[in-house]
């Protein structure tokens, strides 16, 4: 097992402009003086560039609330720490920031949205759906490589609702992922009780309309991909309930409150933000890091368990 990981996933707020009922539930927002600042930011994206880690992905809470976002990633760019530097978003931001974004140097947008109907998305997550789409729209000319659409299988999606991402992917040009709700606490799937979609029931769904394939992609991750016969579209599943990903997972993952996490499920983490404001040799620090670093690789959760923070905390 070789999977040394080179991918940091750093969360900058845990803040958001959205009250998704499926993540946030009723989460309290942490104080501005606990989570890290603009310049651990930094710092933490430099150490982690010292040691091996040679993807960036920046997430939150929704990050583009953040003030400084983009002045952070422009610098994180022009410092030539990464060789891949991406973002998650909801969208509700991106009419404003796709091109402010794009001049600070990300290349690859991955934006959450959880379903096409504007009442439901409304009833969801309190925001504008038409909102969310003007940015998707206005992401698709910028010149970004890459633009994900991630779905979260919040309910028990209807036939219909799975074709509709499908005929929205064709439409757009863009590769929809359909990902199993994971079991958060505070969120509804535990206080409600939604009927759970598995990935095995949209990919028979699909099946019953398309001929699908699977494709290999590089650098897929977690996710596995296939493409329609019948239409240029590609399309992905990520099965985070069924199947463990802790042999091929090169993750590290570090929240807004600068706590250290190989996994989404570890309750145990290190308090990165005590070793930043305590330790002032940088050297130390990357030596440090290197030893939690390499660790990774023979960590493994074999007991997923339900999420007692939700997902703006731990970072997406």
């Amino acid at each position: 097992m070789n999977r040394l990981p080179n991918y940091l996933r750093l969360s900058i707020t845990d803040r958001c402009n959205l009250r998704c009922k499926y993540c946030i539930g009723t989460f309290v927002y942490l104080k501005r003086e606990e989570i890290l600042t603009l310049e651990e930011l930094y710092r933490t994206s430099y150490l982690f560039s010292r040691c091996g880690i040679d993807k960036l992905r920046i997430t939150g809470g929704e990050p583009l609330v953040r003030k400084g976002a983009t002045e952070l990633i422009n610098k994180i760019t022009e410092s030539e720490l990464f060789n891949d530097i991406s973002l998650t978003t909801n969208g509700m931001l991106l009419e404003e920031k796709a091109d402010e974004l794009f001049k600070a140097g990300i290349r690859r947008l991955n934006i959450s949205l959880a379903t096409l109907d504007n009442e439901e998305y409304y009833g969801l997550t309190g925001g504008d759906l038409n909102k969310v789409l003007r940015g998707i729209n206005l992401a698709k000319t910028t010149g970004f490589e890459s633009i994900k659409i991630n779905v979260v299988l919040w309910k028990g999606l209807q036939e219909n609702e799975i074709n509709n991402w499908i005929e929205f992917s064709q439409k757009n040009n863009l590769t929809v992922r359909f990902i199993e709700q994971m079991p958060i606490e505070s969120g509804m799937f535990i206080q409600e009780q939604w009927p759970r979609t598995t990935a095995g029931n949209v990919l028979e769904i699909i099946r019953n309309k398309y001929i699908i394939e699977k494709i290999d992609i590089k650098g897929a991750g977690p996710a596995s991909y296939y493409k329609l016969r019948e239409k240029k579209v590609v399309f992905g599943i990520i099965n985070s309930m069924d199947h463990n990903q802790c042999l091929t997972c090169n993750r590290i993952r570090v929240s807004a409150k600068g706590e250290l996490r190989y996994c989404l499920f570890q309750d145990d983490c290190v308090d990165l933000k005590y070793i930043l404001r305590n330790e002032k040799d940088d050297e130390k620090l990357i030596e440090m890091l290197k030893k939690i670093v390499s660790n990774k690789v023979s960590y493994k959760n074999n007991n997923p368990r339900i999420l007692s923070q939700p997902m703006s905390y731990i970072g997406g």
